[in-house]
């Protein structure tokens, strides 16, 4: 029995996702005094993604037990 694993990628943040976060983090960095929120919002949503894509990917290979 196989089953097909699909993952939907859509691709690098687009220039308004980037704006958005750019803001986002830039408020970050007022708040807490560190210029440096900004690149710490994009690790975090970077690790985040790479969670999810490896929790699909476990999902397409676990298999119930009958």
């Amino acid at each position: 029995m196989s089953t097909e694993c699909q993952k939907n990628n859509n691709g690098p943040i687009n220039a308004s996702g980037r704006v958005f976060l750019s803001k986002l983090g830039r408020k970050l960095a007022d708040q807490s005094g560190d210029d440096r929120e900004i690149s710490f919002l994009f690790q975090r949503l970077s690790v985040l993604i790479q969670q999810y894509n490896a929790i699909l990917l476990h999902d397409c290979f676990v298999t119930e037990e009958e």
